[in-house]
């Protein structure tokens, strides 16, 4: 036997055992790729244009539609050592326990405006200025920096917020006369 007809006949019993296998081994082959892209293509991705539409609500005076793109268990802490500082454990929580005390003697609430925005895959850091509000008639404005997590469906969980302490003190104190 040549070895010309050995290579044939090997080739041939592999094109034979492929094509034997072909029904069993293809699809689970495909399947197993298109599952991988699939799962690649559907996967949302944190983009800069996607956090302005979030704050886009905020600055509109939208605040549930904002908090729409919030967990309800999310983890909100406010860092700093005034009055409304701590961690906040749950959207509701949160919302109750600083977001509408904070806002309730700022006319149409807080109205954040995104400045700067920077990713890191799931993590946006946020840098924003408070419109000019009438606190009690006053004009007040003041700066703020989240450090925002989001899980794979691009919803917050978990929120790291910087505020000017001083600003909030003195909104606290007049707030109170």
């Amino acid at each position: 036997m040549s070895s010309r007809a050995a290579t044939s006949g090997v080739k041939s019993l592999i094109y034979k055992f492929l094509r034997f296998m072909n029904p069993l081994v293809i699809p689970i082959a495909v399947h197993a790729c298109r599952s991988d892209f699939i799962e690649m293509a559907t996967k949302m991705t944190l983009t800069e244009d996607l956090i302005k539409q979030m704050f886009k609500h905020i600055e509109n005076a939208d605040f549930d539609a904002f908090f729409e793109n919030v967990h309800d268990d999310v983890e909100w802490t406010i860092m700093g050592s005034h009055a409304f500082a701590g961690t906040y454990k749950g959207k509701k929580v949160f919302r109750s326990g600083a977001y509408v005390p904070v806002n309730k003697d700022v006319k149409d609430g807080a109205m954040l405006h995104v400045e700067r925005v920077y990713l890191d895959e799931n993590v946006a850091v946020v840098e924003m200025v408070s419109l000019p509000t009438d606190f009690k008639h006053k004009t007040m404005s003041n700066t703020y920096c989240w450090v925002m997590e989001f899980d794979d469906d691009l919803k917050v969980f978990k929120v790291r917020a910087y505020v000017d302490p001083a600003l909030m003190h003195k909104m606290m104190v007049e707030s109170c006369s």
